[in-house]
């Protein structure tokens, strides 16, 4: 504690509560106002309940504890408390940074749905130091923040550059050229599969991949799993081998179609809402993937989707249309180790960015330490 400081309980200087909640069917992507919840707008709404920005704490699912702000004119849904200073003597701006230095471990409850109540945060002690200190150290925290931002804002715009070379780059050197020839993808496989309905099982002998095991950008993330055992005679029909194509049939609209090459030489076994595909002799796994996942990012694979906006999905009967535009063996090759080699300069930009923004974050905590403890 501060020498000289005063010290209250949070529900002293701050009014506590929870808006009432929205429902889901009443959001819309074009309402007037925005709706925020437990980790920022979730939604718009065409009334509002909060026309100046507040200071809202997540209290309840797994980030609770996170701290945001809400816009002017919007609304605020169930899943994030409002702590809103109850006079002037106590600044918003200056609560926000408190609040961002709690522990909030001791006050959560709950394993399965993690939550924080007025009750259990009310008592929390917080700082209370004149007006002229408060604003005083506002504006020293805006400015120390703002630089930090700063710092990450130039990461991130490097990566965004980088990833915007990389998909130009990916239409360019995919785009149908002299000499290319032009198939379906039924035309050019050997085998295309579904992957087992069969639910998973703790200490299953293979290890299982999901829709989550295809990243968004079209590579394989083997970093977490479940694992399932299978009768032998079910198995060959849901093995992955080094070199299969995986395709998601089962998500979201804009996820259906993400595509992967099995990169493993331990062999896997896939759930139902991924299809395993073989290519035939002459063609480039990888260069068959970057192409399917161009299209999908195009959209080109909406036409051939069927089912709800959180539940479509794509044939194997309707795979097969896809169009694939190739060259020799040895140009697909020739591009595929282009690509890869990009690629790997974008992944690098990514850890440099991640790490950059973990250091960021922890500069922010020293600083924020260093004020308040």
């Amino acid at each position: 504690m501060k020498e000289g400081w005063e010290y209250k309980k949070l529900g002293e200087v701050c009014k506590i509560y929870q808006p009432q909640t929205i429902a889901s069917s009443l959001l819309k992507e074009d309402g007037k106002y925005p709706v925020f919840g437990a980790n920022g707008m979730i939604g718009r709404y065409d009334s509002y309940n909060h026309e100046d920005p507040e200071v809202l704490l997540c209290c309840r699912g797994a980030t609770c504890g996170a701290i945001n702000v809400s816009l002017p004119f919007s609304w605020i849904n169930g899943n994030a408390m409002v702590v809103k200073p109850i006079n002037d003597s106590f600044l918003k701006s200056f609560l926000r940074y408190i609040l961002l230095t709690l522990d909030y471990s001791h006050i959560i409850t709950g394993a399965a749905q993690p939550q924080i109540t007025r009750t259990s945060l009310s008592p929390v002690t917080v700082p209370v130091p004149t007006i002229i200190e408060q604003q005083s150290i506002v504006d020293y925290l805006d400015a120390a923040f703002a630089k930090i931002d700063a710092m990450k804002a130039n990461a991130e715009k490097a990566l965004n550059e980088a990833k915007s070379l990389f998909q130009a780059s990916l239409k360019e050197m995919l785009k149908p050229k002299e000499g290319w020839e032009e198939k379906k993808l039924g035309d050019i496989c050997s085998d295309i599969r579904y992957g087992t309905s069969t639910p998973s099982n703790e200490n299953g002998e293979y290890k299982y991949l999901r829709m989550n095991n295809i990243t968004n950008d079209g590579f394989l993330d083997v970093s977490h799993y479940k694992t399932i055992s299978l009768p032998e005679k079910e198995l060959e029909k849901c093995l992955v081998k080094r070199g299969d194509i995986i395709f998601n049939r089962t998500n979201s609209r804009e996820l259906v179609g993400k595509s992967c090459v099995f990169t493993e030489d331990e062999k896997m076994v896939i759930a139902g809402y991924l299809i395993r595909i073989r290519v035939r002799d002459g063609f480039e796994p990888q260069f068959i993937t970057y192409s399917m996942n161009l299209q999908r990012s195009l959209g080109l694979f909406q036409h051939l989707i069927v089912g709800a906006v959180h539940q479509a999905n794509i044939s194997a009967n309707n795979i097969q249309k896809v169009i694939i535009n190739y060259p020799s063996l040895s140009e697909q090759q020739s591009i595929v180790e282009t690509l890869d080699s990009l690629k790997s300069k974008v992944d690098r930009l990514q850890e440099n960015y991640e790490k950059n923004s973990q250091e960021c974050d922890a500069l922010k905590q020293a600083i924020l330490r260093q004020i308040f403890e």
